[in-house]
């Protein structure tokens, strides 16, 4: 027992010693791990380490109190143990007391067993023996238990001693851990910071080569609008070329010449058509106006009236004049002469800019028998053109007013009288 008591004293000892060098060395590493950490964490780092600290100290003190109540308990046991041992001197007088009247009794037992056998030496083997005495005593049984109540307070010691530091050791692994863990996640939270800085770069990079790849090729289509409208310039400046050197054409019929242009891939003649055919006649009957407008045709007359190599156009080829010419819109500014009888236009100006040397006229028209009234009319303020498509006793024309440059379109009484355009076959 006394060893066993050496060994809890010493285990006790070395536990303690143990348990305050391992508070120093957690508060000294909690230290130099908050002089460690980056700038601009330490405030919180330094309230979360004086937390943990705090922590520690409160342990500390459970240790301090836990060993206070043991010492008071020890003190407790060793006044205890004085009043048991007052008990038990007390207990040892009445056992001796008890023991002194057993040992008179006994003697006068045997004395009177020795009497008995003085008078009856037979009956001396029958006898019963004396009553064997107690093998332990009260007071040995009293210090047997003393010793074990001792034994199990120095255990019930160290075991809340363990058990303390045990806990120290894990709120301290723990306090340790735990800013471990955070710097992990602030690393964690930086490198998610930087890949995302990283693709916000690449994607501001990669907008940036858009736009100049857009750019680029905004640049090259206008590059090459420009190389194609001055590709059209010179064309229409051929064009115009050509139509400023005008050939002639004479028609065999009658000998009159004409002038001619090609706009595109056609030639048309320059002028409207003056032969004298029958279902033809000139303006008002007046021989002045056949020879600056030319003469004015029924549409059957027409469809015969072009000299040979030549013929009446269709829509499709007044379609592929007004087309080059610009389209409906503007084509006659374009195609009509300059001045040629053309009353002013809304902008105050006479004719157009005759670009290709078409030279249209305003020759006006007749309106036939067909009609309600036959009169003549329009000169000076439209021209209009017999083509080869009909339907019934209706054809239709291509015309031109004073006013705007569009080519218009509308379907004439075959019996009207307007002009002719002839073109080369």
């Amino acid at each position: 027992m006394g060893t066993d008591k050496n060994y809890y004293e010493e285990f006790e000892i070395d536990l303690a010693l143990k348990g305050g060098a391992l508070i120093l060395a957690i508060r000294e590493k909690a230290r130099e791990w908050m002089l460690k950490q980056n700038s601009a964490q330490s405030d919180d780092l330094k309230d979360e380490a004086a937390k943990k600290i705090a922590r520690l100290v409160e342990f500390k003190k459970m240790v301090l109190d836990e060993s206070a109540k043991i010492e008071d308990s020890e003190s407790s046991d060793s006044d205890q143990a004085g009043n048991e041992q007052q008990d038990l001197e007390q207990v040892k007088l009445e056992q001796q007391k008890v023991k002194r009247q057993k040992l008179e009794e006994m003697k006068a037992e045997l004395d009177k067993r020795k009497l008995n056998i003085d008078r009856n030496p037979k009956k001396s083997n029958n006898s019963s023996p004396p009553p064997p005495l107690p093998e332990k005593t009260a007071q040995s049984t009293l210090n047997t238990n003393t010793q074990t109540a001792s034994f199990k307070k120095k255990k019930q010691k160290a075991l809340i001693v363990s058990a303390v530091t045990v806990v120290i050791i894990a709120v301290s692994v723990i306090g340790f851990v735990v800013p471990s863990v955070n710097q992990k996640k602030l690393e964690n939270q930086k490198k998610a910071e930087l890949q995302r800085q990283e693709q916000q770069y690449q994607e501001e990079q990669e907008r940036a080569q858009y736009q100049e790849q857009l750019r680029r090729e905004s640049q090259q289509w206008a590059q090459a609008q420009e190389r194609q409208a001055a590709e059209s310039a010179a064309k229409a400046g051929d064009q115009r070329e050509a139509a400023q050197t005008p050939q002639t054409f004479t028609d065999s019929r009658d000998g009159q010449t004409y002038r001619t242009v090609k706009i595109g891939t056609q030639v048309w003649m320059a002028q409207n058509l003056n032969f004298n055919a029958n279902g033809s006649r000139c303006h008002n009957d007046r021989a002045d106006a056949c020879a600056r407008f030319g003469r004015l045709y029924d549409w059957s007359t027409a469809l015969t009236a072009c000299p040979a190599g030549w013929r009446l156009p269709g829509l499709n080829d007044w379609q592929v004049l007004v087309k080059s010419a610009g389209g409906d819109e503007t084509a006659g500014n374009r195609l009509k002469a300059k001045g040629g009888g053309w009353l002013k236009n809304r902008d105050g100006g006479i004719g157009g800019t005759d670009d290709y040397g078409f030279s249209a006229l305003p020759a006006g028209h007749y309106f036939g028998p067909s009609n309600d009234k036959a009169e003549f009319s329009g000169i000076g303020i439209h021209g209009t053109w017999w083509t080869t498509a009909h339907s019934g006793n209706n054809a239709s024309v291509r015309g031109m007013g004073h006013s705007n440059g569009i080519v218009g379109r509308a379907q004439n009484f075959k019996s009207d009288l307007v002009s002719v355009r002839c073109i080369r076959d």
